[in-house]
């Protein structure tokens, strides 16, 4: 296929009015993920030995048992 008849096939599936958008990086949506990572982070943080510690502990048992 060449490149013509694939941007044909693209034109005819986008039937739109309005221009597409360009993809950029969206700042405010950045910060507010992280705005909302950070407190989960801290809150689970002090949970992680214990996590590490019962995955530890279940890999040993099923080990003993085979």
């Amino acid at each position: 296929m060449s490149t013509s008849e694939d941007n044909g096939a693209i034109e005819e599936a986008l039937r739109t009015v309005t221009p597409l958008s360009t993809e950029g990086p969206n700042l405010q949506m950045n910060v507010v993920g992280y705005l909302v990572m950070l407190p989960i982070l801290f809150l689970l943080l002090p949970l992680l030995p214990f996590a590490a510690l019962y995955i530890v502990l279940s890999k040993g048992a099923k080990a003993l048992r085979g």
